[in-house]
């Protein structure tokens, strides 16, 4: 009974010492933040300083990037005018519109710029359009079409233009003359 409790409780025991005194195996502890990772491109040319001084800043030039975040935001429009020119009465026409967003934040990706329109006689409205969502691509003017039914009375209506994203805008106006 001796031999079988000193077994039952001395074995474990030998077994618990014995992988106490062997010697711990140690992995090393490499903190998150001093990680490194290396990207390699076969086609990516070396930079050098003459380099990124030379290229111009829509080139994907990362320095000059940085510097053109931290200018303002803007969203204007570029010309406005209609055609045909002159105008007839009841004659269909368009007015052109082109525009301009630079936002900086937005690199090379498209922008959505909410476009509508109001006539105007004298300085009464007598129309607003709705609004048009429009997708433009950001530092690259965008060209937009309205087209417009005929006139039926030869006046001079005011035809004033707004682009808006987000709380940036812009307006311009023409004189539409019905001849």
């Amino acid at each position: 009974m001796k031999l079988h409790s000193i077994l039952r409780f001395g074995l474990p025991m030998i077994l618990l010492i014995s992988s106490c005194l062997q010697a711990p195996e140690l992995k090393p502890y490499v903190p998150k933040q001093n990680v490194k990772v290396v990207y390699v491109t076969k086609d990516a040319p070396h930079l050098t300083k003459e380099s990124i001084t030379n290229q111009s800043p829509g080139s994907g030039n990362m320095a000059a990037a940085d510097t053109n975040i931290n200018r303002s935001p803007s969203l204007k429009i570029t010309d406005l005018y209609y055609e045909p020119n002159p105008l007839p009465v009841n004659t269909a026409f368009d007015v052109i519109c082109r525009f301009k967003p630079d936002i900086p934040q937005m690199g090379n990706n498209t922008i959505p710029v909410i476009f509508y329109f109001k006539i105007y006689r004298g300085s009464k409205v007598v129309f607003t359009s709705k609004h048009y969502t429009i997708n433009a691509r950001n530092n690259k003017v965008k060209k937009w079409i309205q087209h417009m039914n005929p006139f039926s009375k030869k006046r001079v209506y005011k035809f004033k233009a707004f682009v808006k994203y987000k709380n940036i805008s812009d307006n311009q106006s023409t004189n539409i003359k019905i001849e």
